[in-house]
């Protein structure tokens, strides 16, 4: 990752895993349950999904890092050694 950007967006969307999976624990777990238990599975089930988007991001970021490292090859015939 070459950007600060990009390990700041990382940084934020994991913040927002971490405070999905507490609120998790505090509607199924902890002092909240009761009522509103099924809050605990809505934030599960964000927390999964951002934690899938994250790494997405992560491997996009880490994809497009790559083509830019490998543009001065213009083409596979410029990679075989000659």
């Amino acid at each position: 990752m070459k950007s600060k950007t990009n390990i700041y967006v990382i940084v934020m969307m994991l913040a927002l895993v971490g405070i999905n999976l507490y609120l998790t624990y505090y509607y199924i777990i902890g002092p909240g349950r009761g009522e509103v238990s099924w809050m605990g599975f809505v934030s599960l089930f964000a927390a999964l999904m951002l934690a899938a988007l994250t790494y997405k991001y992560y491997q996009s970021q880490k994809e497009i890092n790559m083509d830019d490292f490998n543009s001065h090859i213009k083409s596979d015939k410029d990679r075989l050694l000659k």
